[in-house]
């Protein structure tokens, strides 16, 4: 489930979180005299199409993950949707501005960008130990910062590809709603885990890389085919 959900209403408005984040952004934007546009937020019916696409990836990922550790443990699988997917969408844009917005960006520009994307996966894993309070269990540390690292590359590369957020908030939202929703029960608790964490993996890895292999609408910063030539 996404870090922020437990923070979301603090002001009473599931999206306080999000608009102070996107207004900070556009402060420094502002501040450094650096074009916003680079992020790639106005909507428009393309990004609009890629983000919906996104969200249906996300989950779709997420869905054939469950059926296949259910298959594999002949386990059930339920439907949880207690959660609204308003605060799931408001968490989503707040790690999606922080993680893949400015900071990103800048250190792709600067860094180069596999260099930022690794870095910047890193810290996505431990805003997740902090947020999760995971200091005290190395193992679930271990998996959290492989998965949610593994995470950031697939929705980094979604946006760095397409030069917009819209299909790395629909990647991020589809898998969150489907994690949440989606529950395998009636199967053996270490084996299940890590059956579904290997066919996550797996699925990122596939994603990713055809998404590499597709056309790069990247400008400016260097290309995750640039990176690897």
């Amino acid at each position: 489930m996404a870090a922020l959900i437990p923070l979301a209403g603090v002001f009473g408005v599931p999206f306080a979180y999000p608009l102070l984040v996107l207004a900070a952004t556009a402060l420094v934007y502002r501040l450094e005299r650096e074009p916003m546009s680079e992020l790639g937020l106005t909507p428009t019916f393309a990004r609009m199409g890629l983000g919906l696409l996104g969200l249906l990836g996300g989950a779709a990922m997420v869905a054939i993950r469950a059926f296949t550790v259910s298959g594999i443990f002949d386990g059930r699988i339920d439907l949880d949707l207690s959660v609204p997917m308003v605060f799931l969408l408001s968490s989503v844009l707040v790690e999606e501005l922080l993680f893949r917005g400015y900071p990103f960006v800048r250190l792709v520009h600067g860094r180069g960008t596999w260099t930022a994307i690794a870095i910047v996966a890193v810290a996505f894993g431990v805003y997740h130990w902090i947020q999760w309070g995971l200091w005290n269990n190395p193992v679930a540390m271990l998996f959290t910062l492989l998965s949610t690292g593994s995470g950031h590359v697939l929705f980094a590369v979604a946006f760095l590809r397409s030069r917009t957020l819209w299909p790395a908030i629909g990647l991020h939202l589809g898998w969150n709603v489907a994690d949440q929703a989606l529950r395998v029960t009636d199967v053996p608790g270490t084996a299940a885990f890590l059956s579904g964490f290997v066919v996550s993996e797996l699925l990122v890895v596939a994603v990713v890389v055809a998404m590499l292999r597709g056309p790069s609408r990247l400008r400016g910063a260097r290309s995750p085919d640039a990176a690897t030539s």
